[in-house]
C-alpha cells in the first residue's frame, strides 16, 4: 500500500505515457469514457491517494473510500462527509491586495491567441473574456470546467485545442461527478481552468479556490465569472464584491490580473430577471429597466460634473450584477 500523500497535495507521478497499464486494466466503460491522459490524472478527492479499479467502482488504496460508476459509466467522485483543511488569513481592518489588479471593464485582447469570431458565446461569458483564453500548447493539454452544468464551454476548450474535462455535482453532461471543494485530480494537471457562475453556490469558497490553484499548472490560467448583485435563487449561498473576489484568488495563491464588472448583466437586469419578473424575456426586461437605467446615468453624469465623481466606470462597478476575472498561477522559479 502506498504511503499517504500530504493533505491537499498529491505526490508527483511519472508522465501519463508511463501509466498505460493502469488505464488498460480499468473497466471497459471507463476506458470508453476517458482518455489515458484524463484517466491518469485522477486521484482520491479526499486524501489524494492512488486508486484501485474494479468492475463498477474504484477504491482509494490509502483511505479505502469507494467511488462508484454511474449507470452511464462515468466516475462519481462526490464526497459525503467531512473534509478537514486549514486556512491562514492576514488580520486587519482591510486586508491588502498584493500586486496590481485591474478593476476596469475587460477589453478584448487586440491579438488573441484563439479566434473566437463566429463562435456562439455561452451564457455568462463574453468575447472579451474569451479573447484571453490561451492556445493549447499540445494536443494533450487539459482544460477543467468547474461546475460545468450542461458543458456549454466544451466548444470553447476544443476551439483552443484543449481536451475538455467538465466536473459537476449532478449534471449528466459532465465528464465526471465531483465537488469543486475536493477535486479528484493530481497537482498541476490543468493548463486552463474555467468557472462560470459557480462560486456563489459553494459552501466553502476558500476551499474551492485552493483546490483550483492546486490542480492548475504553473503558468496556467484561471478564468470565469462570479455573481455580485443577484437575488437569492433558491440555492445561492453568497455574493461577492470585486475586492472579495480578488482576495479569494490572492489568498489561494493566484496572481490576479483582472476583476472586471460585467457591463451587460447589470444589477438592474439581474434583479429583474431573477427576482422582479421571473420568466420574462430578456429583451422585455431590458425595455423595462432602460428608463431607470437612463435616469441613473444622468444622475451620475451630474455628479461627475459637479463633484468630480469618476462617472461611468464607478457607476458600473457599484451596480454590476457579476464580475469576470482572470488569474494566473505563477510559473515556478
Amino acid at each position: 500500500m502506498p504511503s499517504p500523500a500530504r493533505h491537499g497535495s498529491s505526490p508527483r507521478q511519472p508522465e501519463y505515457q508511463d501509466k498505460f497499464p493502469s488505464w488498460s486494466r480499468a473497466p471497459w466503460a471507463v476506458r470508453h469514457a476517458y482518455s489515458p491522459r484524463v484517466f491518469n490524472s485522477l486521484v482520491c478527492p479526499v486524501c489524494k491517494g492512488e486508486l484501485e479499479w474494479f468492475d463498477d467502482t474504484t477504491v482509494c488504496l490509502f483511505c479505502r473510500t469507494a467511488y462508484p460508476l454511474t449507470s452511464a459509466g462515468k466516475l462519481d467522485f462526490t464526497v459525503v462527509g467531512t473534509k478537514r483543511d486549514s486556512f491562514a488569513y492576514r488580520l486587519g481592518k482591510c486586508p491588502p491586495l498584493t500586486g496590481t489588479v485591474d478593476f476596469a471593464s475587460l477589453d478584448p485582447v487586440s491579438r488573441p491567441h484563439v479566434d473566437f469570431r463566429g463562435v456562439e458565446v455561452p451564457p455568462n461569458g463574453s468575447l472579451a473574456v474569451l479573447s484571453h483564453v490561451p492556445q493549447a500548447l499540445s494536443d494533450q493539454a487539459l482544460m477543467l470546467d468547474v461546475g460545468c452544468g450542461d458543458a456549454l464551454f466544451r466548444h470553447v476548450a476544443e476551439r483552443a485545442g484543449f481536451m475538455y474535462v467538465g466536473l459537476d455535482l449532478a449534471s449528466p453532461q459532465a465528464s465526471l461527478l465531483g465537488d469543486a471543494q475536493a477535486l479528484p485530480f493530481r497537482d498541476e494537471t490543468f493548463e486552463l481552468v474555467w468557472s462560470n457562475a459557480v462560486l456563489q453556490y459553494v459552501h466553502c469558497p476558500p476551499a474551492m479556490m485552493r483546490e483550483v490553484h492546486r490542480v492548475t499548472k504553473p503558468g496556467g490560467m484561471f478564468l470565469g465569472t462570479i455573481a455580485t448583485i443577484e437575488p437569492f435563487d433558491g440555492h445561492s449561498l453568497s455574493s461577492f464584491t470585486r475586492l472579495g473576489i480578488a482576495l479569494l484568488l490572492q489568498d489561494a495563491g493566484f496572481t490576479v490580473n483582472n476583476v472586471a464588472p460585467d457591463p451587460w448583466w447589470t444589477g438592474l437586469v439581474a434583479l429583474s430577471k431573477m427576482g422582479l419578473f421571473p420568466k420574462m424575456s430578456l429583451p422585455l426586461i431590458k425595455a423595462c429597466v432602460t428608463p431607470l437605467d437612463a435616469l441613473s446615468k444622468v444622475w451620475w453624469g451630474v455628479g461627475a460634473w459637479k463633484r468630480g465623481h469618476r462617472g461611468k466606470m464607478e457607476r458600473l462597478t457599484r451596480t454590476t450584477g457579476a464580475h469576470e476575472f482572470i488569474a494566473v498561477r505563477d510559473p515556478e522559479p
